[in-house]
């Protein structure tokens, strides 16, 4: 993530409000392995917005 993406994500005034909001919707990413799946061509890359 660029810096300025981030510090806007972790930055917060006031009552703080977005970086309560920011920091719920951080929370509900979760890992979700995949158990039973071919392991013998592996591509660890993702994608985030």
């Amino acid at each position: 993530m660029k810096q300025g993406a981030w510090d806007y994500v972790v930055g917060g005034a006031d009552s703080e409000t977005t970086l309560r909001r920011n920091r719920r919707a951080f929370d509900k990413i979760a890992f979700r392995p995949r158990v039973l799946v071919d392991v013998s061509n592996v591509d660890p890359s993702t994608t985030f917005l």
